[in-house]
């Protein structure tokens, strides 16, 4: 878990740069869902965003898990730190590498989109109508929804007995499933919030490409709690056997 000799490991810095690109793409792709969600209007933006983002996310985890564990989520990597699935090392790496992506896809978008997109639609960052939801009201429904779908992740594709039961194609399904679901939930129960972020490297991107902060704290802690939530789950209630040891993620 301390082996700070795996800074020196080239290999883990070769993942490191598959996480860096594979970031800002799946931003580009990801938060273009969220853009044209937003241009085209409807009753429920969010069932679109959650649909685009289900298709997004697991394609991205089935054409790359193989080479870094396709985490591309400081949410993922914390809480495989906190279950002792990921090194220390590692998930720094890993976590600068997610906030450089994040912030190449998203100046990538913001070229694609143009000025005007970008200022009607922020890119589809990360925000809340504060004339109708609360600071805490974002907080909680952040925190909430970035559990559920961690909580959902580890269960379908992290946990060892369940990676044998749902194996390497129906497990990033499901893992995306879970996030596609909790957007569409979260963002249409209340009024005034757009969606879960549930990856705070991700919206660190577009806030970056479209200059839109709001409450930027709140995508960055509100999962980083639900992590640490999730560790303390995976500790007190381990679901794998006893009498089989954790495989780690790369």
């Amino acid at each position: 878990m301390l082996d700070w000799s795996e800074f020196r490991n080239p290999k883990i810095w070769r993942s490191g740069v598959h996480e860096l690109f594979l970031m800002a793409l799946y931003v580009l792709v990801s938060c273009g869902v969220t853009v044209w969600a937003v241009k085209v209007g409807g009753p429920v933006v969010s069932l679109d965003v959650g649909l685009g983002v289900f298709v997004t996310l697991t394609l991205f985890i089935m054409g790359s898990a193989s080479v870094s564990g396709a985490h591309f989520n400081p949410l993922i990597t914390w809480t495989a730190v906190w279950t002792r699935l990921c090194s220390v090392p590692r998930a720094i790496i890993y976590l600068f590498m997610h906030c450089v992506g994040a912030i190449l896809g998203g100046a990538l978008l913001r070229v694609a989109c143009g000025e005007a997109v970008t200022k009607a639609t922020k890119l589809g960052s990360w925000g809340f109508k504060p004339d109708v939801v609360t600071v805490g009201q974002a907080f909680c429904l952040e925190f909430l929804f970035s559990w559920s779908y961690v909580w959902i992740t580890w269960g379908t594709g992290i946990d060892p007995k369940q990676q044998k039961v749902f194996g390497p194609i129906v497990g990033p399904i499901c893992v995306a499933l879970a996030l596609g679901l909790n957007i569409y939930v979260s963002g249409g129960i209340t009024d005034g919030f757009g969606g879960v972020g549930a990856n705070p490297a991700k919206f660190l991107g577009v806030a970056v490409a479209s200059g839109n902060y709001q409450e930027h704290w709140i995508p960055w802690i509100a999962p980083l709690c639900a992590s640490i939530v999730q560790g303390a789950m995976y500790w007190i209630a381990p679901p794998h056997h006893e009498a089989e040891k954790p495989k780690k993620i790369v």
